[in-house]
C-alpha cells in the first residue's frame, strides 16, 4: 500500500494539502475575480491572446503531428526499442554516442583563450575601480567627505576579502600602507555598510547598461530570482534548521537577482524558514 501510496504521490494522482513538493499545483493559480482582474496584465505581458482557444488549437494540431511523425518512424528507428521487464513494457533508448568538438570549435576556443588576459583577482577589481568609479559612493560614517591616502586599495582589498569569506588577514601587509591590518579594520567598520553597498551596486550597474554588449543580451527590464541553499556551520541570527534541505544541519538561502544584462541587481540572505525562488517581471 505505501509503494502504491509513493507511486501516486510521484504521478500527481493524488495530492498532500499541507505539502509544498507533493501539493496539487493548481491550488496556486489566480481564479475567480483574481484571475479576471490580473488577466489582461499578464495576458499583455506575455505576448498573447486573451483568447486561449486558438492557441490551444495550434498546440494541440502541432502536438498530434509530431506524435505522428514519431509513431511513423518508430519501426526504422534503431535508437528506440520496447522490452519487457518484470512483465512490463518498458520504452529503450539507445544512448547518443558521443561527437568529437569540431576543429572549428578547437580553433574558437584557442583564440578566445589568447585574447583573455591573466590577471588576478584584485587587478581586475581595482580595474573596474578606476573605469566606474564606484569607490566614490562609499562615504565615511560620520564624515561624508573623509578620505585616506590610497584609500581604493584598502576599500577594494576589504571588498575581496567580504566576498571571498577570507576575512582581511590574507590581505593584510605591513609593508605596505594601504593593506595594513588597522587601515582595513578602519575601512570596514566606516565605510562599508548597506547603503553603501547598494549605492555602489547601482553605480556598477548604470555603467554596465553602457556596454553596447549589454544591450545585445537583453534590454535590462527583466530579471531572474532564485536562491541558492548554504550550510552553516556556526550560529547566526538568519541560520536556522530545514530538514528537506539540510538534514539535521542548519543553513540559510542566498537570494539573488540578476538582470538579462547579467548585471546583479540585488542579494539579501533568507532565513531558514523562508523558502523564495521565483522570476519577477520589473
Amino acid at each position: 500500500m505505501l509503494d502504491e501510496l509513493h507511486t501516486a504521490l510521484r504521478k500527481r494522482d493524488i495530492f498532500v494539502t499541507a505539502s509544498w513538493r507533493y501539493a496539487d499545483p493548481r491550488s496556486g493559480l489566480l481564479a475567480g475575480t483574481e484571475w479576471v482582474v490580473a488577466r489582461p496584465t499578464i495576458c499583455r505581458t506575455l505576448g498573447l491572446s486573451a483568447n486561449s482557444k486558438p492557441i490551444l488549437d495550434a498546440l494541440t494540431e502541432e502536438l498530434d503531428q509530431t506524435y505522428r511523425a514519431v509513431i511513423a518512424r518508430l519501426p526504422d528507428n534503431a535508437a528506440v526499442r520496447f522490452e519487457t521487464i518484470d512483465d512490463k513494457t518498458e520504452l529503450i533508448l539507445t544512448p547518443l554516442d558521443k561527437l568529437e568538438d569540431p576543429d572549428s570549435l578547437i580553433a574558437l576556443r584557442k583564440a578566445v583563450s589568447e585574447r583573455l588576459p591573466r590577471v588576478d583577482l584584485p587587478e581586475i577589481l581595482l580595474e573596474i575601480a578606476t573605469r566606474t568609479e564606484f569607490t566614490d559612493a562609499f562615504t565615511h560614517v560620520s564624515e561624508q567627505i573623509a578620505r585616506a591616502n590610497d584609500f581604493v586599495t584598502s576599500l577594494c582589498a576589504v571588498l575581496l576579502a567580504e566576498a571571498c569569506n577570507t576575512g582581511i588577514e590574507p590581505l593584510a601587509r605591513n609593508d605596505v600602507p594601504a593593506l595594513k591590518r588597522d587601515r582595513l579594520s578602519w575601512v570596514n567598520q566606516n565605510y562599508v555598510r548597506d547603503e553603501t553597498i547598494s549605492m555602489a551596486n547601482a553605480k556598477l550597474v548604470a555603467e554596465q547598461n553602457k556596454i553596447p554588449l549589454a544591450h545585445s543580451w537583453g534590454g535590462g527590464d527583466v530579471a531572474s530570482a532564485d536562491g541558492i541553499r548554504f550550510v552553516v556551520p556556526v550560529r547566526t541570527v538568519h541560520a536556522g534548521f530545514n530538514s528537506k534541505y539540510w538534514g539535521q544541519e542548519q543553513g540559510v538561502t542566498w537570494y539573488n537577482l540578476i538582470s538579462n544584462q547579467f548585471s546583479g541587481l540585488n542579494a539579501i540572505t533568507v532565513p531558514a524558514r523562508c523558502v523564495i525562488a521565483y522570476s519577477y517581471l520589473l
